[in-house]
């Protein structure tokens, strides 16, 4: 019996993380930060080989159609506009920092450069001022969601309605 408390005690203290260890668990993403832009500049396209071409995947989820404006042929759309590519700058070993995913900073990455062709007004381009930060996996894979409110052209026969 005392020999197995011993042991179940000697297990527990070895498992108990030191405060050095503790310490080290919560540098880690600055360290890997720190690492990860210490050679990165966000005004150079995201390739190692700038002859490449950077692959730029986009969705719009519609959320919601606010208002339908018959008269000046247009539809407000609330939406997210999601967009996914890969950036070879910001690429890490998940084993070595013990994570897969980070989220940083629209401010802090290249971002492409997307015009809504059919917005009202002006083209816009989509680099929005957004709080929510931009999730990035080890593999340097991007995912950033942009949820939005646009106005948009969009050509409606009404000849029948309603019918």
């Amino acid at each position: 019996m005392f020999l197995k408390l011993l042991s179940l005690v000697a297990l527990s203290c070895w498992l108990v993380p030191t405060a050095d260890s503790v310490q080290q668990q919560k540098r880690l993403p600055h360290v890997l930060r720190d690492q990860i832009f210490a050679n990165y500049s966000k005004l150079v396209r995201p390739v190692l080989n700038q002859s490449e071409n950077v692959v730029v995947f986009c969705q719009i989820h519609l959320k919601q159609i606010l208002t339908v404006d018959v008269n000046l042929q247009q539809v407000q759309l609330a939406m997210v506009f999601r967009q996914f590519w890969v950036d070879e700058g910001l690429r890490w070993d998940p084993r070595q920092f013990r994570t897969r995913f980070i989220r940083l900073s629209h401010n802090d990455i290249w971002l492409p450069d997307i015009i809504l062709i059919n917005s009202i007004g002006s083209a816009e381009h989509i680099k929005e001022i957004s709080v929510l930060p931009i999730r990035v996996q080890y593999a340097g894979a991007i995912l950033w969601n942009l949820p939005m409110t646009k106005t948009v052209q969009c050509f409606m026969d009404v000849t029948y309605f309603p019918f």
